[in-house]
């Protein structure tokens, strides 16, 4: 027992990294369609007709694509991703069929979209993400139409699921993004019950190039500078420097070292200063929201996601000690 503290840190898992718990950056039709399969991959050549099949349909089907199933089966047929599929599954390990079999379905969701470039209002995209903010978007919180207390900050160096390339990966640069309905990944203007956006008008500049069937303006999108906490307080000495004493104390880059030291040595090594982080974030937020108990809900946006919720992709948790002081255990999942 470590005298000084009131966290629990628990090791929830044995393995490593938690990919479950990181946060997706944009909607991807692909993504979606990926998440809801439950195919079970042929074992031979002779089955992949037939998966072929079930798997276009359910495309057909989710993506609301005028009846045309016939017309992009023959087009699917005549790709060559699936001609070389079927002359190589017999000698493919699970890993590479799985692989392939990801990239035909990524040529039938693009196939499908097609023959439906446009919008059905479906609200697919608002319920799974929301949006990230770009220099252009300045005047939606100027103008008040976003306030800081509906954003979240995604500092440089978090551990995200670029879905956009498909890999998991470290964020390159700061991101500033709306925030999602309590539990869910919807966006917290998208009112489901009438099938709309709130600032519909007046929404981000992602939101206005959104185009589900056509994922190039996307990817685009992607390559342009973002809307960072320094552009918008940039004539706020005292909030930068605010800023700064938080990274310094609470940085991403040291948190993540101290994690993957605590993992890799079964918690002899990076647990004082693992904790000795978290508590300081919790105390940076708690002095916060008593100083300034109308902006509490801006604290997201100001100092980033709380370090308790960033050591998740590591299976970590922090809670209350039970005794006043900090423990260690360990949790087979």
């Amino acid at each position: 027992m470590c005298q000084g503290g009131r966290l629990l840190l628990l090791c929830l898992a044995a393995g490593g990294k938690d990919e479950r718990s990181w946060p997706y950056l944009e909607y991807t039709p692909e993504q979606v369609l990926m998440d809801r399969e439950q195919a079970v991959l042929p074992t031979t050549s002779s089955g992949l007709l037939a998966a072929v099949k079930t798997a276009l349909r359910q495309v057909v089907a989710e993506l609301r694509v005028p009846d045309c199933f016939a017309e992009l089966l023959a087009e699917v047929q005549q790709d060559e991703c699936y001609l070389s599929l079927q002359r190589s599954w017999d000698r493919f390990d699970a890993a590479q069929r799985q692989r392939g079999w990801q990239q035909l379905r990524s040529f039938m969701v693009q196939a499908a979209y097609r023959r439906r470039p446009y919008c059905i209002r479906c609200g697919e995209c608002c319920r799974r993400s929301t949006p990230s903010l770009h220099p252009e978007d300045v005047d939606l919180l100027q103008q008040g139409v976003i306030l800081p207390g509906q954003l979240y900050t995604l500092r440089k160096g978090e551990l995200v699921n670029f879905n956009l390339a498909g890999r998991l990966a470290r964020l390159p640069v700061e991101l500033i993004k709306v925030k999602q309905q309590q539990g869910t990944t919807q966006c917290i203007f998208y009112q489901a019950d009438r099938g709309r956006c709130a600032i519909y008008q007046h929404r981000p500049l992602q939101c206005r190039v959104q185009a589900c069937w056509d994922p190039g303006q996307l990817e685009r999108l992607w390559q342009r500078r973002k809307l960072s906490r320094r552009d918008l307080f940039q004539q706020n000495r005292e909030v930068l420097n605010l800023l700064q004493s938080h990274e310094e104390r609470c940085g991403v880059e040291q948190l993540y070292l101290a994690c993957q030291r605590f993992r890799e040595t079964g918690g002899r090594q990076g647990g004082e200063q693992l904790l000795a982080m978290l508590q300081a974030d919790a105390h940076w937020r708690a002095s916060f929201a008593e100083s300034l108990p109308q902006r509490a809900a801006e604290m997201d946006f100001l100092f980033g996601r709380p370090l308790m919720e960033l050591i998740k992709v590591f299976s970590l948790e922090a809670a209350d000690g039970s005794e006043g002081g900090i423990r260690f255990s360990s949790q087979e999942p």
